[in-house]
């Protein structure tokens, strides 16, 4: 799912929401030594990276906890599915795109692999917001 697309949505639609999603230290990812941010953070450039999860592995602010029902019904309207065939796979921007999976039954094996772009290719994190008039700063 395309997270700049979601962010736009939001941003047009109910900005409280947006604010509280974007909120510095509304949302903790991960375990013990998991990461302190926002589902929606400022990058170099002014650009905004997008990081969401709905599993038990996301704690979320009083503030931004209001919003969860309404981001699960935005997230499931524009999810886009992939049926992927033996030996299929796809390659994303993790801080512009939305992933998960389906449950499964039976054995699968998994590659996953991390990088960074190279240099030369100049690709930016995450995403351009919709225009100039969606500001970024943070009260």
């Amino acid at each position: 799912m395309d997270g700049c697309g979601l962010y736009r949505e939001i941003a047009e639609s109910d900005p409280a929401m947006l604010d509280a999603l974007r909120a510095p230290r509304s949302a903790y990812f991960g375990g013990g030594s998991g990461h302190l941010g926002s589902v929606f953070a400022e990058t170099a450039g002014k650009r905004v990276a997008v990081r969401l999860r709905f599993d038990d592995l996301i704690r979320l602010s009083p503030a931004a906890s209001l919003y969860v029902g309404r981001l699960r019904q935005l997230v499931r309207q524009r999810a886009i599915t992939l049926d992927l065939a033996i030996g299929e796979g796809y390659v994303l921007l993790n801080d512009h795109w939305l992933h998960g999976r389906r449950r499964f039954v039976g054995d699968r094996v998994m590659l996953r692999l991390i990088g960074d772009p190279l240099p030369e290719h100049q690709v930016a994190p995450g995403f351009q917001p919709a225009s100039a008039d969606i500001s970024l700063s943070i009260p």
